[in-house]
Parts: structure tokens; sequence; C-alpha cells
């Protein structure tokens, strides 16, 4: 599966809101969140997800009510000083 990284304003929104967004993410079994990252005080999301190719990802968000704004595949990623290919 493909690797997916999503970039989302929730402007607004409180640790309780963002906590139920996550759990609607979370437990699907072609679309899997990977990690959320979130900033109450910025107002910026980030995900990431494994999804067969972004057109599935993208309907899946829709079909949650969330726009998938920034949406970008990872071709690269370096952790521990080592670069993985995607």
């Amino acid at each position: 599966m493909a690797r997916y990284v999503l970039f989302h304003t929730v402007a607004c929104l409180t640790r309780q809101q963002l906590q139920r967004l996550a759990e609607n993410l979370a437990g699907h079994p072609e679309v899997r969140l990977l990690r959320m990252c979130a900033s109450t005080l910025a107002g910026r999301l980030m995900a990431e997800f494994e999804a067969p190719d972004r057109e599935t990802l993208t309907a899946w968000l829709v079909d949650r009510n969330v726009r998938a704004g920034e949406v970008f595949r990872v071709e690269l990623e370096w952790q521990d000083g080592a670069m993985h290919r995607y």
C-alpha cells in the first residue's frame, strides 16, 4: 500500500473534537491511519495514512467530512539516519 500525508486546517477544534476525529479516521480495512499530529494553537493537523491510491483516500476522507486539502504521496522517508523508498 502507498503512504500519504494530509495537511489540514482545524481552526477552532477542541482537543475532544480532535480526539473524535482521530477515532473516526481509525479502524478502516482499506485506509489505515498511521499517525495524526495537531496544533490547536496553529490550527493545523498532519495525518499519515496507508491507502491503495490517492482517489480511494480522498473519497474516504470526503465520506468522513474531511476536506482533503494538501495530500501528497510519500516516496522517500528518513528515519534514524536511513532513507526508505516507497
